[in-house]
């Protein structure tokens, strides 16, 4: 994905999952952008230390060859006040259109052969209110601690890294890394086509387990090996529920099968 504020691209600050932000100052008006490579329907959206302290109602349009808003927003951000996951769905009667260049979509800056989303609000947000991350994240701490309550201590947080307060981080890295898993099993070839995220949760959980089993050391060997054999069955699936169209949602066609290579 590529992210901009209005005609500034914001990439960089906002897709790694560090210590950068972006400062957003949004004003009635603004657009968040989001060019993608395949239609998708959700994100992930993790804010700085300064958040939105304003009331307010998201809006999310999504491109056809003019924008169209989608039928249903899931806001657990609660208008950026929050970190959280944005759900949509798009209308079924008007589909994605792959822009040629991103002029079509009104955006100045050069991007060619994208999918365009924008998110807007009604109201005029806190000043220098921070986005941190927006990308993938298919499970949480408390998925973590209902299967392996081990990590649910605070002595753990700290031994792998001084005031490490949540396995947030893990998460995402375990998103990365299942992404890049289905990319060599030729189920998806970008990340944008996986519509129910749900599906990798369980797969998720074990590999943020196993990740935490190797950074602690030989003392977690069989645990780390157990968690990595239980992580592959789990992304062992008979049905993905992934995009085969680009639609943008999951037809009935896309419950059923199991799938290899995709195409648009």
């Amino acid at each position: 994905m590529r992210i901009f504020k209005n005609a500034t691209e914001i990439t960089r600050e906002v897709s790694r999952y560090d210590a950068t932000v972006y400062k957003l100052n949004y004003l009635i008006g603004d657009f968040i952008y989001i060019a993608s490579d395949f239609p998708f329907n959700h994100t992930f959206i993790k804010l700085g230390t300064v958040k939105n302290l304003v009331s307010n109602t998201m809006k999310v349009e999504y491109y056809t060859t003019a924008w169209t808003q989608v039928v249903e927003v899931r806001d657990q951000t609660n208008g950026l006040k929050q970190d959280g996951y944005i759900e949509f769905t798009p209308n079924r009667n008007f589909g994605w259109a792959q822009t040629v260049d991103s002029s079509e979509a009104g955006v100045s800056t050069v991007v060619y052969n994208k999918y365009w989303t924008r998110i807007s609000f009604n109201q005029n947000l806190t000043a220098d209110s921070e986005l941190s991350f927006i990308g993938n994240k298919f499970s949480d701490d408390e998925d973590l601690f209902s299967e392996f309550p081990v990590f649910n201590d605070a002595n753990y947080l700290t031994a792998f890294k001084a005031a490490k307060t949540t396995w947030e981080e893990q998460h995402v890295k375990a998103a990365d890394i299942i992404i890049q898993d289905l990319q060599k099993k030729q189920v998806i070839m970008g990340k944008e086509q996986i519509l129910d995220r749900v599906k990798f949760l369980g797969a998720s959980v074990c590999k943020v387990a196993e990740i935490l089993f190797t950074a602690f050391g030989n003392d977690y060997v069989e645990q780390r090996k157990a968690s990595k054999e239980e992580y592959s069955k789990r992304l062992d699936l008979s049905q993905y529920n992934i995009d085969l169209n680009g639609s943008g949602n999951l037809e009935p066609m896309e419950l059923q099968a199991r799938t290899g290579w995709l195409s648009r």
